[in-house]
């Protein structure tokens, strides 16, 4: 899902897993590859209970914490 923050897009990725892996950032990263945003910024949601990466450029955190 791409949001448009401030007339930014910001890639918002969702994912079913309850367990954090380090492989959930993947397709985000790639999302400078597809935009002429070149910054690695984005979100991934996630089922679990963690936020991971808090202050990170694209944490992972669970869906209640939105």
């Amino acid at each position: 899902m791409i949001a448009d923050q401030s007339g930014t897009p910001f890639p918002i990725e969702i994912k079913s897993a309850k367990t954090h892996n380090t492989k959930m950032t993947a397709g985000i990263k790639k999302w400078p590859g597809f935009s002429a945003d070149t910054t690695q910024k984005g979100i991934v949601l996630y089922r679990g209970q963690t936020i991971v990466g808090k202050n990170a450029a694209i944490p992972v955190v669970p869906w209640g914490a939105v």
